[in-house]
């Protein structure tokens, strides 16, 4: 019979948060990804270009502001 080897592993309350943590970056950085890339579309359907780095904040904001207004699920 092969070596006993446990089906579940012995994890420290630390192992366990770093797990969540990590998982949660994850989640976090494609959630980012993806409102970014859906908002350089919205500006290149409205005409504005897509490179929003480099416009002023007053022009960000208000960008923005009809963005979430405008976008539908």
């Amino acid at each position: 019979m092969a070596a006993d080897k446990k089906r579940f592993a012995d994890l420290t309350d630390n192992d366990i948060g770093r797990i969540i943590e990590e998982k949660d970056v994850a989640n976090t950085k494609r959630s980012t990804e993806n409102i970014i890339r859906l908002f350089r579309k919205y500006l290149l359907e409205k005409g504005k270009g897509a490179d929003f780095e480099s416009v002023e904040n007053s022009e960000l904001e208000a960008n923005l502001s009809r963005f979430h207004a405008e976008a539908r699920s």
